[in-house]
């Protein structure tokens, strides 16, 4: 496949791509001029995110900085193919052609997470966080707080509230009260606390 530049998108014009797009995904010009001379690893855009993040593409298996156009989906005439249609009442006529159309039980199970996360806080500190992931693996109130004590760090895995794909990210770092989520930058506990939740859906902060 010939590389046509023309075809790449960036933060600067990720919103020209939508969901269900076919695309060709990397890290870096080098490797997605490879993957598209080769014609591999072309896979469906699951998300474009929002112009605060740095990498703006979901694919399959994360989050990516760079895109490729291979073919354009079928658009929604209603919200060419965005996320306006997840919310959209049903009478919409061309719904179901939306990639981004969802069941009714899943928008029930988002707006129970909305509901939710009204009877909880945002963490305190990185602390607080561990001691909580601890007790959803398992672990006793008193033993997640003693692991806590220990600052014994686990593997913790989160997910964006509003991911209708369910993409689930690792958390792989701390500086302060930020966190580093696959290569992006969380600023404080408040906006984990209001951009994301943990695997099993429960907000991430502590009920009051």
């Amino acid at each position: 496949m010939k590389f046509d530049k023309n075809r790449v998108f960036t933060s600067l014009n990720a919103d020209e791509l939508s969901p269900g797009d076919k695309v060709i995904l990397a890290n870096t010009m080098a490797n997605l001029r490879d993957d598209v001379e080769r014609g591999v690893n072309i896979q469906t855009l699951r998300e474009v995110h929002g112009e605060d993040c740095l990498s703006r593409f979901i694919g399959k298996d994360g989050w990516y900085p760079l895109a490729y156009l291979y073919e354009k989906s079928e658009n929604c005439t209603n919200c060419g193919n965005r996320r306006t249609c997840a919310l959209q009442v049903r009478e919409h006529p061309e719904l179901e052609k939306c990639n981004q159309y969802i069941s009714e039980s899943i928008i029930k199970e988002l707006r129970a997470r909305v509901e939710q996360s009204e009877h909880y806080r945002p963490f305190n500190d990185v602390y607080e966080l561990i001691a909580k992931w601890w007790e959803l693996d398992g672990w006793s109130k008193k033993e997640a707080e003693h692991k806590k004590d220990k600052l014994r760090m686990p593997l913790i895995w989160l997910k964006h509230k509003y991911n209708l794909c369910h993409v689930s990210s690792l958390i792989t770092g701390f500086f302060g009260d930020k966190i580093i989520v696959s290569g992006e930058t969380i600023e404080s506990m408040k906006d984990l606390y209001k951009d994301w939740v943990f695997p099993d859906g429960s907000p991430c902060g502590v009920k009051e």
